[in-house]
């Protein structure tokens, strides 16, 4: 906390990354108290389930002479520099639900939760279509205390697809 005017504050907190403790030979003081807190930042602060609930708002491709393409939906999930996940593919569905879960060791509300979507294709010569993608802090899907729908952007543009994700502690 850093004292602002005569009755406030200004509260804040730092996150260091890529900061080596320092050689006892050369302990600078500007980096003693960063030295000092280093190990709290290796620390976990325990576990975060994150769990892909559901989708919806996916859009049925109309095509020209042929069937109509009704989305087979999946997800690509990331947290941080853990190994992503993909979800099954929910076939033929405007509205996929999943309900999967993953555990992941939980140092900062600030990490970053990443998900892509995207429409299975059957043929094998066909790339999936992307369908959007989302970033999202764990600590607003913690605030949210339950299901948190997030909306999907496709080249910085939103979509109007969402996926509901839930993160608990």
């Amino acid at each position: 906390k850093c004292p602002v005017g005569d009755n406030g504050f200004f509260e804040y907190s730092v996150l260091l990354r890529g900061i080596a403790e320092p050689d006892k030979k050369e302990d600078r003081p500007a980096l003693r108290g960063v030295a000092s807190n280093m190990h709290r930042l290796k620390e976990s602060r325990g576990t975060v389930r994150i769990t892909v609930v559901s989708g919806h708002g996916f859009k049925i491709q109309k095509r020209r002479f042929r069937k109509d393409d009704i989305p087979d939906v999946y997800c690509r999930i990331a947290f941080e520099s853990s190994k992503d996940w993909r979800t099954v593919t929910v076939r033929n569905n405007q509205e996929p639900v999943w309900n999967e879960s993953r555990e992941f060791p939980l140092f900062s509300h600030g990490h970053f939760v990443s998900v892509d979507c995207f429409d299975e294709d059957e043929d094998e010569g066909d790339d999936n279509d992307v369908l959007g993608g989302a970033r999202v802090t764990v600590g607003k899907l913690l605030l949210a205390s339950g299901p948190c729908p997030i909306e999907l952007q496709l080249a910085g543009k939103p979509t109007g697809c969402h996926v509901v994700l839930k993160a608990e502690v």
